[in-house]
């Protein structure tokens, strides 16, 4: 899915109010709860967002103002990820109220700076931890993170639906340029040949081999159009269910549990391809 940054914002806009219209009415219990985030309770997760939302403020005014440099300064002689683990349990601390406080703060900090940008500068490389970027991919890559973590929140204290129609519609198509980035031959584990994927009716073929995973688009590559491959496995699904798949290794099982996606041929093979994904 390609956006405008209106579309962006409009998305971002929905998306943050009606997680922080949730948010308020969480119980003490429910803020404990685990989240899929391993490691994290449910404050965890909003701490992250409102800390990470506050980077990509930084990120994307230094982009507009063609600044390549960090969001951040860590004091001197200290480790950047020990001072960032520090940053987020001191927020964790202060407890919900504060961070939702603040998490609705940089969201309108979040929006504001994309106000300033335009479309002509989503193509522009912004500083993205040294790796090669456009603004539209930052801005992508932070959109989907809101995305998938307000599920990280609604999953463990039972808010449905975990996805609004447009988050979903969004997280699948921003999910599967980077998969074979993060798709080893050794993580699949002997698991090989062509899985046609089917997420919100787009078609895509993923290929497993000992390299690890290419992915051909039906829209854009004419031989995967043309299937010249018979896939030995097809996933159908929607986008949210296939961001907690890919994103967050939500067991395909309890996904056709719960009416999700539908498998067919062989099965092993998906569970070990999904089983592969490794994502940060």
């Amino acid at each position: 899915m390609s956006l405008t940054l209106a579309g962006f914002r409009d998305l971002i806009r929905a998306e943050g109010a009606a997680i922080l219209a949730q948010l308020p009415a969480l119980s003490a219990d429910d803020w404990g709860r685990p989240s899929p985030c391993g490691g994290w309770d449910v404050l965890d997760v909003v701490v992250h967002m409102q800390l990470g939302t506050m980077i990509h403020v930084t990120i994307v005014q230094n982009a507009v103002a063609g600044r390549m440099e960090a969001p951040w300064d860590v004091p001197d002689g200290q480790d950047p990820s020990a001072w960032f683990k520090q940053v987020h349990r001191e927020a964790h601390g202060d407890g919900p109220v504060a961070n939702i406080e603040r998490l609705a703060e940089q969201l309108a900090r979040y929006d504001a700076a994309l106000a300033n940008a335009s479309d002509d500068q989503l193509s522009e490389p912004p500083w993205f931890y040294g790796l090669p970027a456009t603004l539209a991919s930052v801005i992508t890559a932070y959109t989907f993170d809101l995305v998938v973590h307000t599920s990280d929140i609604r999953r463990p204290v039972g808010l449905e639906p975990w996805f609004s129609p447009a988050a979903t519609l969004f997280a699948g198509p921003a999910t599967l340029p980077f998969l074979p980035f993060f798709v080893t031959g050794d993580g699949l584990n002997g698991a090989a040949g062509v899985v046609r994927q089917e997420i919100d009716g787009a078609i895509t073929f993923a290929t497993l081999g000992p390299a690890g995973m290419t992915l051909a688009d039906v829209e854009t590559d004419a031989a995967a159009a043309s299937g010249p491959v018979e896939p030995g496995a097809t996933l159908v699904t929607d986008g949210g269910t296939w961001a907690l798949l890919s994103w967050r290794s939500l067991p395909i099982a309890e996904a056709e549990q719960l009416g999700r996606p539908t498998v067919t041929g062989d099965r092993s093979v998906v569970a070990r391809y999904l089983g592969a994904i490794k994502t940060p």
